[in-house]
Protein backbone atom coordinates (compact mmCIF):
# COMPACT_ATOMS: atom_id res chain seq x y z
CA UNK A 1 0.00 0.00 0.00
CA UNK A 2 0.99 4.10 -0.70
CA UNK A 3 2.24 5.39 2.61
CA UNK A 4 -0.13 7.82 1.60
CA UNK A 5 -3.57 5.78 1.28
CA UNK A 6 -6.17 6.28 3.97
CA UNK A 7 -6.91 2.41 3.39
CA UNK A 8 -6.95 0.41 6.47
CA UNK A 9 -7.24 -3.35 4.97
CA UNK A 10 -7.76 -4.65 1.20
CA UNK A 11 -9.70 -7.79 1.00
CA UNK A 12 -9.94 -9.48 -2.29
CA UNK A 13 -13.31 -11.75 -2.44
CA UNK A 14 -14.81 -13.59 -5.80
CA UNK A 15 -17.14 -16.22 -4.38
CA UNK A 16 -18.15 -19.03 -6.40
CA UNK A 17 -19.74 -16.33 -9.19
CA UNK A 18 -16.83 -13.60 -10.27
CA UNK A 19 -19.42 -12.56 -12.43
CA UNK A 20 -22.19 -12.53 -9.84
CA UNK A 21 -19.55 -10.61 -7.52
CA UNK A 22 -18.70 -8.01 -9.90
CA UNK A 23 -22.16 -7.03 -10.16
CA UNK A 24 -22.48 -6.90 -6.28
CA UNK A 25 -19.13 -5.84 -5.51
CA UNK A 26 -20.60 -1.80 -5.53
CA UNK A 27 -23.00 -2.84 -3.23
CA UNK A 28 -20.84 -4.40 -0.37
CA UNK A 29 -18.20 -1.39 -1.12
CA UNK A 30 -21.49 0.85 -0.76
CA UNK A 31 -22.38 -1.14 2.72
CA UNK A 32 -18.77 -1.10 3.89
CA UNK A 33 -18.56 2.29 3.50
CA UNK A 34 -21.58 3.11 4.78
CA UNK A 35 -20.89 1.02 7.93
CA UNK A 36 -17.76 2.56 8.43
CA UNK A 37 -19.37 5.91 8.02
CA UNK A 38 -21.89 5.60 11.11
CA UNK A 39 -22.31 7.93 13.61
CA UNK A 40 -20.89 6.29 17.07
CA UNK A 41 -20.15 9.33 19.12
CA UNK A 42 -22.99 11.55 18.57
CA UNK A 43 -21.78 14.68 21.09
CA UNK A 44 -18.85 15.01 18.34
CA UNK A 45 -20.88 13.27 15.50
CA UNK A 46 -17.97 11.67 14.27
CA UNK A 47 -18.18 8.21 12.40
CA UNK A 48 -16.50 4.59 13.12
CA UNK A 49 -14.19 5.57 10.25
CA UNK A 50 -12.94 8.84 12.29
CA UNK A 51 -12.78 7.16 15.44
CA UNK A 52 -10.63 4.60 14.24
CA UNK A 53 -8.08 6.97 12.48
CA UNK A 54 -8.11 8.86 15.58
CA UNK A 55 -7.05 5.88 17.77
CA UNK A 56 -4.29 5.18 15.06
CA UNK A 57 -3.30 8.49 15.45
CA UNK A 58 -3.31 8.80 19.04
CA UNK A 59 -1.43 5.52 19.31
CA UNK A 60 0.93 6.04 16.69
CA UNK A 61 1.56 9.66 18.60
CA UNK A 62 2.05 7.93 21.98
CA UNK A 63 4.63 5.06 20.69
CA UNK A 64 6.39 7.87 19.28
CA UNK A 65 6.66 9.52 22.49
CA UNK A 66 7.49 6.51 24.63
CA UNK A 67 9.88 5.07 21.46
CA UNK A 68 12.04 8.09 22.28
CA UNK A 69 13.09 5.78 25.69
CA UNK A 70 15.78 3.54 25.25
CA UNK A 71 16.60 -0.71 25.77
CA UNK A 72 14.53 -3.77 25.73
CA UNK A 73 11.53 -1.11 27.06
CA UNK A 74 11.38 0.37 23.84
CA UNK A 75 11.08 -3.20 21.74
CA UNK A 76 7.95 -3.88 24.46
CA UNK A 77 6.19 -0.74 23.56
CA UNK A 78 6.37 -1.38 19.68
CA UNK A 79 5.32 -4.71 20.73
CA UNK A 80 2.01 -3.56 22.25
CA UNK A 81 1.51 -0.78 20.06
CA UNK A 82 1.50 -3.48 16.61
CA UNK A 83 -0.27 -5.40 18.39
CA UNK A 84 -3.13 -2.91 19.48
CA UNK A 85 -3.25 -1.24 16.31
CA UNK A 86 -3.27 -4.85 14.54
CA UNK A 87 -6.23 -5.55 16.91
CA UNK A 88 -7.99 -2.32 15.94
CA UNK A 89 -7.31 -3.39 12.02
CA UNK A 90 -9.00 -6.96 13.09
CA UNK A 91 -11.85 -5.66 14.47
CA UNK A 92 -12.84 -3.43 11.62
CA UNK A 93 -12.45 -6.24 9.21
CA UNK A 94 -14.72 -8.58 11.10
CA UNK A 95 -17.27 -5.44 11.13
CA UNK A 96 -17.32 -5.64 7.45
CA UNK A 97 -17.60 -9.17 7.51
CA UNK A 98 -20.42 -9.19 9.52
CA UNK A 99 -22.05 -6.46 7.56
CA UNK A 100 -22.16 -8.42 4.36
CA UNK A 101 -23.37 -11.07 5.74
CA UNK A 102 -26.17 -9.27 7.12
CA UNK A 103 -26.65 -7.74 3.92
CA UNK A 104 -26.62 -11.47 2.10
CA UNK A 105 -28.97 -12.37 4.74
CA UNK A 106 -31.21 -9.73 4.31
CA UNK A 107 -31.15 -10.52 -0.10
CA UNK A 108 -31.99 -13.79 0.68
CA UNK A 109 -34.92 -13.29 2.68
CA UNK A 110 -36.18 -10.40 -0.44
CA UNK A 111 -35.52 -13.44 -2.66
CA UNK A 112 -37.18 -16.10 -1.01
CA UNK A 113 -40.32 -13.11 -0.30
CA UNK A 114 -40.70 -12.24 -4.06
CA UNK A 115 -40.18 -16.54 -4.66
CA UNK A 116 -43.38 -16.70 -2.86
CA UNK A 117 -44.79 -13.82 -4.25
CA UNK A 118 -44.24 -14.79 -7.49
CA UNK A 119 -45.99 -18.08 -7.10
CA UNK A 120 -48.68 -16.91 -5.49
CA UNK A 121 -49.40 -14.53 -8.47
CA UNK A 122 -49.18 -17.60 -10.72
CA UNK A 123 -51.81 -19.69 -8.98
CA UNK A 124 -53.91 -16.47 -8.92
CA UNK A 125 -53.52 -16.34 -12.69
CA UNK A 126 -53.56 -20.07 -13.40
CA UNK A 127 -57.52 -19.69 -13.88
CA UNK A 128 -56.96 -16.99 -16.52
CA UNK A 129 -57.29 -18.21 -20.30
CA UNK A 130 -56.32 -14.99 -22.02
CA UNK A 131 -53.47 -14.86 -24.52
CA UNK A 132 -51.69 -11.99 -22.38
CA UNK A 133 -52.41 -14.00 -19.24
CA UNK A 134 -50.84 -16.93 -20.72
CA UNK A 135 -47.74 -15.48 -21.76
CA UNK A 136 -47.24 -13.25 -18.43
CA UNK A 137 -47.59 -16.46 -16.39
CA UNK A 138 -44.65 -18.04 -19.06
CA UNK A 139 -42.55 -15.02 -18.42
CA UNK A 140 -43.34 -15.49 -13.85
CA UNK A 141 -42.03 -19.04 -15.05
CA UNK A 142 -38.92 -17.78 -16.32
CA UNK A 143 -38.36 -15.48 -13.86
CA UNK A 144 -38.68 -18.05 -11.35
CA UNK A 145 -36.15 -20.28 -12.68
CA UNK A 146 -33.97 -17.48 -12.72
CA UNK A 147 -34.18 -17.05 -8.94
CA UNK A 148 -34.00 -20.33 -8.44
CA UNK A 149 -31.03 -20.95 -10.28
CA UNK A 150 -29.27 -17.90 -9.09
CA UNK A 151 -30.14 -19.17 -5.38
CA UNK A 152 -28.82 -22.89 -6.18
CA UNK A 153 -25.59 -21.25 -7.12
CA UNK A 154 -25.70 -22.26 -10.50
CA UNK A 155 -22.39 -20.71 -12.47
CA UNK A 156 -24.51 -19.77 -15.73
CA UNK A 157 -28.15 -18.98 -15.98
CA UNK A 158 -29.59 -20.28 -19.70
Amino acid sequence: MNEHNDKYLQIDVSGKNPDLFKKMREKLLTAVNSFLDTTIHHTDKTSIKQEAQKFKDLALDYGKNKLKKSGLENEKLAAEIEETYSQSQLNLAEARVKNAEADAIEFDNATTKMLFKLKMTKVIMAGSSGEEEMFFVKQIDDFIEVVNAYKSGQQSLK
